[in-house]
């Protein structure tokens, strides 16, 4: 794996947990390697939230991809973001419209 690579999954994994310090829940992803099983980055009792820390936003890929992992847990489906120079608390939630 490049340096890069690893700064990314740094980066990305820093974010996550800052997430769901945030809400006080603890990050359902598993980072061991081989591991591919897909429940969200975070599940609560009622949401299952990808967190994505990108230069580059791909949002409707992402929530097409979120959507189909809360169906799987029967969770509402959200999209953390993290907004480049921001704090957490800044990061921007997507959401449905029937579901906000």
């Amino acid at each position: 794996m490049t340096a890069r690579g690893k700064a990314a999954r740094a980066k990305g994994h820093a974010y996550e947990l800052d997430v769901a310090h945030w809400f006080g829940v603890p990050t359902t992803r598993n980072y061991a390697p081989g591991a591919h099983i897909d429940a969200g980055d975070i599940v609560s009792e009622t949401h299952c939230v990808d967190c994505k820390n990108h230069a580059r936003w791909t949002v409707a890929a992402w929530f097409d991809h979120v959507e189909q992992t809360a169906e799987a847990c029967n969770r509402i489906p959200a999209l953390s973001l993290k907004r480049a120079n921001r704090s957490t608390g800044d990061s921007l939630w997507v959401v449905r419209l029937r579901d906000a």
